[in-house]
């Protein structure tokens, strides 16, 4: 068993992305991990981020790619 302060274990921490994973896919979603989340489209409560891809696939919504945009209509209303 390797000791935790190898150089490979904090090298393999830094490469891992800054992304919020979706919970269906893994896959990186639009969103960093610090953004709060009445700011994303696609985080389910109690399940957590989905990217918008399997947000569409599980809902069925046509949402636009452009998140500032997307944010700006729902502002507008």
């Amino acid at each position: 068993m390797g000791n935790i302060t190898e150089t490979s274990h904090f090298e393999k921490l830094k490469e891992e992305s800054d992304k919020d994973k979706c919970n269906l896919c893994n896959d990186d979603s639009p969103y960093d991990k610090t953004e709060p989340i009445n700011e994303r489209i696609g985080y389910i409560e109690g399940s957590g981020q989905l990217c918008l891809d399997c947000y569409d696939k599980v809902y069925g919504h046509e949402w636009n790619r452009n998140r500032e945009q997307k944010i700006n209509d729902e502002q507008d209303n």
